[in-house]
């Protein structure tokens, strides 16, 4: 199966804000509808959302009691299902192409040597793609 991820959390502390919407979560869906053909499932990592769409599945983050971008790590958590083809997109990625041309079968992060120089590293994890489990 084709999945896809991303992650959307929300702070405990009520004065930090929410960076994003549940809208950039159904903006993300509905580009990788367009933009992808295959049938994939659709994953929105989460502690606390009020998205409802019948397509959009929602496990649950809160339990792990990680801040922020840090949830990513929980996609290589053996509780979280990823058999088969994965792509994670952070919620301000914008999905202009056909997502074939991302996916790849060993684990892959996108390059940064565009963004400064000199770069503390090389990678970004803005869009990460995978085949089968990974987990460690």
């Amino acid at each position: 199966m084709n999945n896809i991820f991303c992650v959307k959390t929300t702070p405990e502390d009520p004065i930090i804000k929410d960076k994003y919407r549940d809208s950039h979560v159904y903006d993300l869906f509905w580009q990788a509808k367009k933009r992808y053909k295959k049938k994939f499932n659709f994953y929105l990592l989460t502690n606390l959302t009020t998205v409802i769409h019948p397509e959009i599945k929602i496990i649950d983050v809160s339990k792990w009691k990680l801040d922020g971008w840090w949830n990513k790590m929980l996609l290589f958590h053996p509780q979280v299902d990823k058999e088969g083809t994965n792509l994670y997109f952070d919620l301000d990625v914008v999905i202009y192409n056909k997502l074939p041309n991302l996916i790849r079968e060993k684990f892959t992060l996108m390059d940064d040597t565009w963004y400064r120089e000199p770069a503390h590293t090389p990678l970004n994890s803005s869009i990460v793609s995978w085949t089968g489990d990974v987990s460690h």
